[in-house]
């Protein structure tokens, strides 16, 4: 933590402390800067940083969200302690900063702050990627409303989904647990792109979504949003958080969301938008002793409730028998917590990290009955110690995961029980100006499948000119739930075959980007370029090539996914920014009729977006286009030729657009989703006979339900600043 005097450059570490708390908090992902932009970097879990300057340099820039910039002056042989005060406009007026692409992050990662998710009605965790490029929204099917999301050409099910790190979207929730997490809580979305961590366990095979709610040390004290759409559909947000002492602190979210709207615009006699309860309480509290010894803990309830198809209200199904009617009930109890300890020596701590959940589901889809429960629980100690270089840290942890899975369709029984034990190291280097590598290992043994081994790199490099250069490979492993990841595929007539051996799946995943950062004036710019390669030695194929049947069966050949992406920033002027991305995707997968893209993924897509603040920071603005490209549609050449569809889909295009307006305490927002009123023509096969073995709502490509318009208002009411330390 000391300055040593070399002959070309200087080296200044230290910590960054947050002031407004009386215990002194380290403040974790501080930006420390030279003042010409060119040197930089960010503090650690700790709040420590280390910066290598030229001799020449005389101080450094410290900022942080929601804290005033500070300047301090270089000293001689004396550590830095830098405390953050916070950055006052005025007593209702809070500032949020965009974080780009990281020049300086070893992973190649991206964050939507709050900023971002307010550009879109952003009512769940997967409509929060409507700006963004690296994920897509679909439909899962025409019927139930479920939605899913991909990374790298892949479902999110390759993708390892975390709440602050606690597993979250995994399982049982697959089917509709991207709806569970509501928009407004979040304070950001991590999007890391290629092999996770090895400290987060074994699952991510393309990536890892962290998504963190608010806390009670960076939200307003009550926050209240209502929301509502012209489908009919009603949604509450509220949040209220209280610091008991300087040592206690607690919030509170609830979500209630309820669409009871008829609406069937299509003339298909199937309700467009499934009709909705729902409720989700979390409470979550916060404790730091003040020396060494901190945690935090909370509980969710979620309840979801859903009835959707050929509902006997609608005009053309009264009077109608034997119609086709679906509906789902979910209801979910988790149980997280964390603890850290801080040791005597500098720099080394200790971490665990609990995670529990219930998850059950009832529903029934025309005379299917689907019923399933999963318990899962998950515990994940880590030590970490710095090396003999300063520059180099070690992580060494134990885990291990417990997933009781019960799960049947008709006469199909899928239940399993995991047990997995698992060891792991992660090695950190970190020069902060140049090189940075993580590279980890980790063993686990899985009581049905054996033993797993994951290993997995990422570097970066920083070469002149601001040029980044990061890369990435590992492998992945898990195990498919194959009726919670194909739900979709009950709304249909299809007759379902599973081969006896489920087995797991595992992947290899490599790849890199290229960043470019750069001025067009006086105004920031930067270029991102991605490359990402996904190869499976083991896959469960999920076959719906033969209309009418829907095969689960061990991959026999070879399956890969490549992804490549290029995305443009630029801030065009004060308050105006554009972004402008492509996005190519080519996905094959080997079927037991040979190997062909897989369906519903559109090869090309492009976005742009176009965003403006005024200069007082009253009015929002912001415009989002995406064009999609065509995907393959599996053939239904053998069908009766009323029930045949082309086999690829419509190039289609849709806007979305919202305007917001900010009058001290309050935001009114108006916007809307798929302006241009695209849909997919016809979307379920058969509609009006769903007793035929060609009745089929699985097969979707394009939006569902057309325009929705939508209004909202949101209330704040932040601390004052007399209760900031208390």
């Amino acid at each position: 933590m000391t300055f040593q005097g070399l002959a070309q450059n200087q080296t200044i570490s230290g910590y960054i402390y947050d002031n407004t708390t009386e215990n002194k908090d380290a403040v974790i992902g501080a930006n420390i800067s030279s003042h010409d932009g060119l040197h930089g970097t960010v503090s650690d879990v700790n709040g420590f940083f280390s910066l290598t300057l030229p001799s020449t340099y005389e101080h450094i820039h410290v900022s942080f969200v929601g804290f005033a910039e500070q300047e301090i002056h270089l000293p001689a042989n004396t550590p830095v302690s830098v405390y953050l005060e916070a950055k006052v406009l005025d007593e209702v007026e809070f500032t949020y900063k965009k974080l780009d692409r990281s020049s300086i992050e070893t992973y190649n990662s991206q964050t939507l702050d709050q900023k971002d998710l307010e550009k879109a009605a952003c009512c769940n965790l997967s409509e929060s990627f409507e700006t963004s490029i690296a994920v897509d929204v679909s439909f899962s099917d025409a019927v139930t409303g479920a939605k899913r999301i991909r990374m790298l050409g892949l479902d999110s099910y390759y993708t390892q989904v975390m709440m602050e790190t606690h597993p979250s979207i995994r399982g049982l929730a697959n089917s509709f647990g991207m709806l569970y997490v509501p928009g407004p809580f979040m304070n950001s979305i991590a999007i890391n792109r290629g092999a996770g961590s090895v400290t987060d366990g074994y699952e991510a095979i393309t990536g890892q979504i962290n998504y963190c709610y608010k806390t009670p040390n960076d939200s307003e004290r009550f926050f209240f949003n209502l929301f509502a759409t012209r489908f009919g559909q009603f949604e509450l947000n509220t949040n209220a958080s209280h610091r008991l002492n300087d040592k206690l602190s607690t919030i509170l979210f609830v979500h209630g969301r309820l669409n009871q709207f008829k609406l069937d615009n299509n003339e298909d006699s199937f309700q467009d938008v499934p009709l909705n309860q729902r409720v989700i309480v979390t409470n979550k509290w916060f404790y730091d002793s003040k020396k060494a010894f901190r945690t935090r803990f909370g509980f969710t309830y979620t309840f979801d409730e859903r009835e959707a198809g050929q509902l006997a209200f609608l005009p053309l199904n009264q009077g109608e028998s034997n119609l086709f009617e679906t509906a789902n009930i979910n209801r979910r109890y988790d149980v997280f917590a964390k603890t850290g300890f801080i040791l005597p020596r500098e720099g080394q701590s200790i971490g665990v990290r609990y995670t529990y959940y219930n998850h059950q589901q009832q529903a029934w889809y025309g005379q299917r009955f689907y019923n399933a429960v999963e318990n899962f629980a998950q515990v994940n100690l880590a030590f970490q110690t710095p090396m003999n270089d300063p520059k180099s840290s070690m992580k060494l942890g134990l885990s291990y995961q417990f997933n009781d899975f019960n799960e049947s369709l008709d006469q199909f029984d899928l239940s399993r029980r995991e047990m997995v034990p698992g060891i792991y190291a992660e090695y950190t280097y970190n020069d902060c100006e140049k090189f940075s590598a993580v590279v980890g290992m980790r063993g686990d043994f899985h009581n049905i499948h054996g033993f797993w081994l994951s290993p997995r790199a990422h570097l970066k490099y920083n070469l002149p000119k601001k040029f980044t250069l990061k890369a990435s490979a590992g492998k992945g492993y898990r195990t498919p739930n194959l009726i919670a990841e194909n739900i979709g595929g009950l709304a249909s007539n299809r007759q379902v075959d599973i081969q006896t051996n489920q087995g797991f799946e595992s992947a290899w995943n490599a790849g890199g980007s290229i960043l470019k950062a750069f001025y067009l004036g006086f105004q920031q710019a930067s270029i991102v370029i991605d490359y990402y390669r996904t190869d499976f030695q083991n896959r469960m194929v999920y076959d719906y090539e033969t209309p009418a049947q829907l095969n689960f069966y061990q991959l026999d050949g070879r399956s890969y996914a490549n992804s490549f992406q290029v995305e443009a920033n630029v801030e065009a002027a004060d308050g105006l920014d554009f972004q402008v991305a492509y996005k190519f995707d080519d996905v094959h997968i080997t079927y037991a009729s040979g190997m062909k893209l897989a369906p519903y993924i559109p090869r090309h897509k492009m976005l742009v977006t176009a965003d403006y603040e005024t200069p007082n920071e009253k009015w929002r603005f912001n415009l989002t286009g995406q064009l999609n490209g065509r995907s393959r549609i599996p053939s239904t050449e053998s069908n009766p030729i009323p029930y045949q569809r082309p086999d690829e889909s419509e190039l289609f295009f849709t806007l979305n657009s919202q305007i917001t307006a900010t009058l001290k305490q309050f935001e009114c927002y108006i916007g809307g989703e798929n302006l241009n009123n695209y849909w997919q023509e016809n979307p379920i096969i058969a509609a009006r006979q769903t007793d035929s073995e060609f009745f089929d709502g699985s097969m979707i490509w394009g939006p569902l339900g057309g325009s929705r318009v939508y209004a909202g208002i949101r209330w704040t009411v932040p601390y004052k600043q007399n209760e900031k330390n208390n």
